[in-house]
């Protein structure tokens, strides 16, 4: 069975699917869908395939995603785990049914400081101007190539794929996500091969008022429905800046000076002790939308032990 994780506080709407393996490990980062539009048209879409026979899905999803029903919605990106998909026989046939195409995101770039020493350390030899270096120089030389190289490797997760690494097992894997070019019917298709799922991981708010509101009533009427078991946290468990874009030119803000902890536990009694509201920074679009936040790559159910109701800062709409 496949988790997910969904942060739909804002637009575009994020949905990771996380793989349980059988390493006892929690449960990775395989499959990412950003999709833009309002909430209230986006989340039957995602979910739009969570209780169909899966022998037919196919024809079920082409008869229920209709022209005028995509045109609410627009595919920002689709990515899948490289070597998850050289290991799933079924996918590689599904893409290659369904004519999608993929590039690289990652791979040459993550592995192109190890490129570029190694070409320079040969260039060297062969000009007659490599030196020798004693043991422990070297030990420090290749010490600092592997910092650089790690730190590599995360500046490309950061900034490619919005993921950020939250268990220090992973920071010596190699994580190459690869983009799938397609439409958004193709895209849900695809997304339907992890249905149905085992339980769903979400940002309770802060965000916008609306969409949280309706992803709370989505989300618990698929759980009673489904029997999908739900887990929430706040929106700044996905941040990196401790901001949310909240209205006009103003913002959400976490207060790191009231806890040791690096993602505290936020209820409804000490929400204004934590979050307050200020002008947005630079970096904050005029519009809300979740661009700035990143999923985990590992799924650890321990960081989702907040209330699974919105979590409100200002008046409810």
């Amino acid at each position: 069975m496949y988790k997910a994780i969904l942060l739909s506080i804002g637009s575009p709407t994020i949905l990771g699917i996380y793989y349980e393996a059988m390493d006892k490990k929690a449960p990775k980062l395989i499959f990412i869908l950003r999709v833009d539009g309002k909430t209230s048209d986006v989340l039957p879409l995602l979910f739009v395939a969570h209780n169909r026979d899966g022998v037919n899905i196919h024809e079920q999803l082409e008869s229920l995603l209709t022209p005028e029903v995509l045109s609410q919605c627009r595919l920002c990106e689709c990515l899948i785990d490289i070597n998850f998909l050289e290991e799933s026989k079924e996918l590689q046939y599904i893409l290659k049914k369904l004519d999608i195409n993929y590039s690289s995101v990652s791979k040459q770039d993550i592995m192109q400081s190890d490129v570029d020493s190694k070409i320079t350390e040969v260039n060297q030899k062969n000009l007659g101007l490599n030196r020798s270096i004693d043991s422990k120089a070297d030990l420090l030389l290749q010490e600092h190539m592997k910092t650089c190289h790690m730190q590599h490797v995360k500046e490309s997760l950061s900034i490619q794929n919005k993921i950020y690494m939250n268990d220090a097992m992973d920071c010596i894997t190699q994580i190459n996500f690869i983009e799938l070019e397609c439409n958004l019917a193709k895209a849900l298709y695809l997304l339907s091969q992890f249905m149905p799922l085992d339980s769903i991981y979400y940002s309770r708010g802060v965000g916008s008022l609306s969409a949280i509101k309706l992803t709370h009533i989505f989300l618990h009427t698929l759980s009673l429905s489904s029997n999908v078991c739900i887990y929430a946290t706040n929106s700044f468990y996905f941040s990196q800046t401790n901001e949310i874009k909240a209205f006009a030119n103003m913002s959400f803000y976490l207060d790191t000076t009231r806890t040791d902890s690096t993602h505290p536990i936020i209820t409804d009694s000490n929400a204004k002790d934590y979050i307050y509201i200020a002008p947005s920074s630079m970096h904050i679009t005029n519009t809300t939308d979740t661009l700035g936040l990143l999923l985990p790559y590992r799924l650890i159910h321990n960081d989702f032990l907040e209330s699974c109701t919105p979590l409100y800062v200002t008046p409810a709409v």
